[in-house]
């Protein structure tokens, strides 16, 4: 309805619009922000030559101590929380919408780097395989 008012240069409507958009995303961009200041303290602490994100040469993921095992446990932790929060807040129409096409939005969620990435962390904490953690998602 804004683009139509836009188009029609109803700036009233366009106004009241776009108000109803961003009171909608606003949630949404509060809990990513949140998210990403989480994140990028971690990745300040511990991207350092000792640290789990340091260069490949310098992590110490092949003979981790416990402390770096809870770093491991921690940044994967705090990057699936951030990962929930760029999944869209839906109305109950698009929601509807959704659900019906629920294959395909499976399918394409399931093609995304982020989820594999998640994936293969996960397969790593599982197996305790440290150095798998730190690679590639495959």
């Amino acid at each position: 309805m804004a683009k139509f008012a836009s188009d029609e240069t109803d700036f009233e409507t366009f106004i009241d619009q776009r108000k109803i958009i961003v009171e909608f995303l606003e949630p949404q961009y509060q809990r990513i922000a949140a998210a990403n200041d989480l994140w990028t303290s971690f990745v300040k602490e511990h991207k350092t030559a000792n640290g789990i994100l340091g260069t490949r040469s310098e992590t110490p993921l092949h003979n981790p101590t416990d402390q770096t095992v809870t770093a491991i446990i921690q940044a994967t932790v705090l990057l699936e929380r951030y990962a929930k929060t760029v999944e869209r807040d839906l109305t109950p129409e698009v929601e509807l919408i959704v659900r019906l096409h629920q294959k395909y939005e499976d399918t394409g969620y399931d093609r995304l780097e982020r989820k594999k990435a998640l994936a293969s962390m996960n397969r790593a904490l599982e197996h305790r395989d440290w150095p798998l953690w730190g690679s590639e998602p495959s």
